[in-house]
């Protein structure tokens, strides 16, 4: 967040995953719905290395991306949440574990959307665990989106 995402940025990364707060700082400008966040994303793979892949969490409402194939966005899983601690840091594991398990980028995006959600139903003082992960995938909706940015 803040001065080293700033900073981060310029070496342009293959990957971020910032929550809709770090984005909108980043941006310089107020990111609060779901079309902001699709906004957000264009322009920060815009950023990023040739092939990059730009995630904005936005908790309990879901995820946007952009990849290579397009725009996705999660749909949110419906759970009981206990604490968002370390909820971004899971949805961005277990995206890259499936990119390293050889999964499609759709898939990896379900999984991220698994691995936050397992991670919110916890105290915040551990992550989620492989049980609560493997229940929840079956419930991960990840939709292909087609529009443009409205910047």
């Amino acid at each position: 967040d803040g001065e080293p995402f700033k900073h981060g940025m310029k070496v342009q990364p293959d990957f971020i995953k910032p929550n809709i707060k770090e984005a909108s700082r980043f941006l310089g400008r107020v990111l609060e719905t779901r079309d902001d966040a699709f906004d957000a994303c264009y322009e920060l793979h815009e950023l990023l290395a040739p092939g990059g892949v730009a995630i904005v969490s936005m908790g309990a409402r879901g995820a946007a991306a952009y990849t290579p194939e397009g725009m996705m966005f999660a749909e949110p899983i419906e759970i009981e949440a206990s604490s968002t601690i370390g909820s971004g840091d899971s949805l961005a594991g277990a995206f890259l574990a499936a990119l390293e398990s050889g999964h499609d980028l759709k898939t990896a995006l379900a999984w991220g959307s698994a691995g936050g959600a397992a991670t919110a139903m916890t105290d915040g003082a551990e992550i989620g665990r492989k049980e609560e992960f493997d229940r929840l995938l079956p419930r991960a909706e990840v939709r292909e989106i087609r529009s443009e940015p409205k910047f």
